[in-house]
């Protein structure tokens, strides 16, 4: 769970977690959805974020995207 506050968007699209509004009752609402989610809910949220993090964030995704800047120059 992460507010919108923060420049994550990421985090719902890639469906790892929960983007919410930045006020208490959003942020106890998401609370409660992770907190009242299966087993099997809490392990797809956690290979989702795996997987958003090695896309997006892992050496070969930051190298590809430098690269590609510096050829549109």
């Amino acid at each position: 769970v992460c507010t919108k506050g923060a420049p994550w968007e990421i985090v719902e699209k890639s469906h790892a977690g929960y983007w919410v509004n930045v006020d208490e009752n959003a942020l106890r609402d998401g609370l409660r959805k992770v907190l009242g989610a299966t087993e099997h809910e809490r392990i797809e949220l956690g290979h989702n974020g795996q997987r958003c993090v090695t896309q997006n964030f892992a050496w070969p995704s930051i190298t590809k995207s430098m690269i590609d800047l510096y050829h549109g120059l």
